[in-house]
């Protein structure tokens, strides 16, 4: 849901780039990426035409798009999910252990203990 690095512009700024059709499908809007009108509907004369480019396809640039999914935000609810995950295991951990001292007893291994002490 992005077009181009910065922006639909890199496209129509790449060297070579031809007067119509420079515009990849990629960069379409879901309604217009089967029908492939979307590149003859963008020119170089329309291209700052930001409300009718907008129309037919993505504006933003895809290093916008990395830059929120791949954020501190977007690790920071990565790393709050592994450390409730983490923290459950040494609760269910603990809970194992205290039950087990409660069954079984603690034995003292020492042949020389007094018991009588």
């Amino acid at each position: 849901k992005c077009c181009g690095l910065a922006g639909h512009s890199d496209w129509a700024d790449a060297s070579g780039a031809p007067t119509v059709g420079f515009i990849p499908d990629s960069c379409c809007l879901n309604r217009f990426q089967r029908a492939g009108t979307c590149a003859r509907k963008i020119t170089r004369g329309n291209m700052d035409d930001h409300y009718f480019v907008s129309k037919f396809i993505y504006t933003e640039g895809c290093l916008n798009e990395f830059d929120y999914y791949y954020s501190v935000d977007g690790l920071g609810h990565f790393a709050i999910a592994m450390a409730v995950f983490q923290l459950f295991g040494i609760l269910l951990a603990a809970g194992f252990l205290w039950k087990g001292s409660e069954e079984n007893g603690y034995q003292n291994l020492d042949e020389n203990h007094d018991d009588t002490s």
